[in-house]
Parts: C-alpha cells; sequence; structure tokens
C-alpha cells in the first residue's frame, strides 16, 4: 500500500531571482501520512522539479527537514532568467526497508515563475 503524500506550495506566482533583497523564494511544505515515519532525521523524500511542456525532470533534491510526524519543508529558489515558465513540483517517499508503506508521490502543483 502506498503512502499518502500532500504537498502545498505558496506562493504560487513568484518571479526570477534579481538580487538577495529580491529573491523570489516559495516555500514547499506537505506531509507523508502513515503514521511514524522511520528515518525522519535522513533524506526520505525526494522534490523533483521539472517545466510543463518539456519531457524530463530538471532537478531532484533531498528533502532533509521532515519531523517524526511526517511533516516536512523547504524552500526553492529560481536562478535568474527570463521569460514565463511553468514549473511542476512534486515530492515522493524513497523506498525503506523498516517502512511500512510503498513508495508513493504526491500530485504535481505548478508554480508560475515571471
Amino acid at each position: 500500500m502506498p503512502a499518502l503524500v500532500k504537498l502545498t506550495i505558496t506562493p504560487r506566482r513568484t518571479h526570477w531571482w534579481r538580487s538577495p533583497r529580491r529573491p523570489g523564494t516559495i516555500r514547499i511544505a506537505g506531509r507523508v501520512l502513515g503514521g511514524y515515519i522511520p528515518g525522519a532525521d535522513q533524506q526520505l523524500l525526494r522534490l523533483r522539479i521539472g517545466v510543463i511542456g518539456t519531457p524530463g525532470i530538471q532537478s531532484t533534491i533531498g528533502i532533509p527537514d521532515i519531523a517524526p510526524d511526517g511533516r516536512f519543508h523547504t524552500t526553492w529558489t529560481p536562478a535568474p532568467g527570463n521569460g514565463t515558465v511553468h514549473f511542476w513540483f512534486s515530492v515522493s517517499t524513497l523506498h525503506e526497508a523498516d517502512h511500512p508503506f510503498a513508495p508513493a508521490s504526491s500530485a504535481k502543483v505548478a508554480v508560475i515563475v515571471r
């Protein structure tokens, strides 16, 4: 049985990184539902980032801040760029021998960067 991964991102529209005073950072948070989360002090989750309409994954990042109750959070700041890009984000659990649930992924969440 797969775990359930909930994902929220705020804000859903941001801007390209321009300076340390205007980074365009988004907050990525959520929760893995399914009881005690073993390895919460390890990188049990991976964040995948892609571009809508482009095949493949642009980046994969481990999420190290996972609470024993399954809550997690991290931030992401787009590099300098131009134009409008529609990114998608998804969080997945990794296979763990002592975790009673099968690996699972959240739904993709879209973020517009201008």
